[in-house]
């Protein structure tokens, strides 16, 4: 099982942690991989500095509240989305397979900013490998949903 979380103050890897375990409980012989796509691989500003700007805003509720509602507008997520991937997908991707988390059973991705670009590569991987892997967004805060 490939997890994706961000080391961002929130709770996410714990969640992430957590889950792996109660996996291993359940089905002893399951493995796991924690992935944080804007720290373990290498990323292209502004998404180099996404963890240091997600923990310093989520100190500050108005820097946060600011950037929430400022983000959370549909024709930013489009824009975001199609940014991201065009300037880190190969680089995700690059990392994923020299660490060898490219063919993972299952995909769990703990965090929002973990869906759109991981789900693209994943999609591609899954047509390369000729089989369904499945993406699941375990939902880690409590509160409105962002749109990403």
């Amino acid at each position: 099982i490939l997890f994706l979380s961000a080391d961002t103050g929130g709770g996410h890897r714990a969640s992430a942690e957590a889950l792996a375990i109660q996996f291993q409980n359940l089905h002893p012989r399951t493995t796991y991989n924690l992935f944080d796509i804007w720290s373990d691989a290498p990323t292209y500003w502004p998404y180099s500095t996404l963890t240091e700007t997600y923990t310093s805003a989520s100190a500050t509720p108005w820097k946060w509240r600011a950037l929430y509602h400022v983000t959370n507008k549909e024709l930013n997520q489009r824009f975001y989305n199609a940014h991201s991937c065009l300037m880190n997908e190969g680089l995700v991707r690059s990392r994923m397979v020299e660490l060898g988390l490219d063919r993972p059973d299952c995909v769990v991705s703990v965090h929002p900013t973990m869906n759109y670009l991981p789900l693209r590569s994943i999609r591609k991987i899954s047509e390369e490998l000729d089989r369904h892997i499945p993406f699941f967004t375990v939902v880690t805060d409590f509160g409105s949903g962002h749109l990403t």
